[in-house]
């Protein structure tokens, strides 16, 4: 799994830079990247966690089913102040930065997890108005060649 924004298409990447910028000029708190790329075989792993394997379940989606596996997806949470950790509350007192960093992903262009029926408050895709299905396919068509047509 990837944490390099590098490894996004180019128009997920200038776009998750834009979020990482303003972040910190507008809640005065940094980002740490969580996820960005994953193969299908580690999204099946990922899938695992909480079914066929111990710990809480995390995702819904399988390998060929996540815009992380086309490198359409960010995963993020908040740095913990200058340790480079991740903070993942989402007490009532956190909800207030998480919502405020749903609505600034969404204005740069971003789909944001929080607003899933189950919440992913940490993730931003961008599908260029594209199904999964179309991106899927057109993925697996030419891997190496391929990127959003946005």
């Amino acid at each position: 799994m990837s944490r390099k924004l590098s490894d996004l298409d180019p128009v997920v990447e200038r776009m998750a830079w834009r979020l990482i910028a303003a972040v910190p000029l507008i809640m005065e708190r940094e980002l740490f990247v969580v996820h960005t790329l994953r193969t299908y075989e580690e999204q099946n792993e990922l899938y695992k966690q909480g079914r066929s394997k111990p710990g809480k379940i995390i995702t819904k989606a399988r390998g060929g089913e996540s815009f992380h596996n086309w490198g359409l997806a960010i995963d993020v949470a908040f740095e913990e102040d200058g340790t480079q950790h991740p903070i993942w509350e989402t007490t009532n007192d956190e909800l207030y930065y998480w919502e405020l960093l749903g609505k600034i992903g969404e204005s740069i262009g971003f789909e944001w997890g929080g607003r899933y029926r189950l919440k992913d408050y940490g993730h931003f895709h961008y599908s260029g108005g594209q199904s999964k299905e179309e991106i899927r396919n057109a993925y697996e068509q030419d891997q190496e060649g391929w990127r959003l047509n946005a």
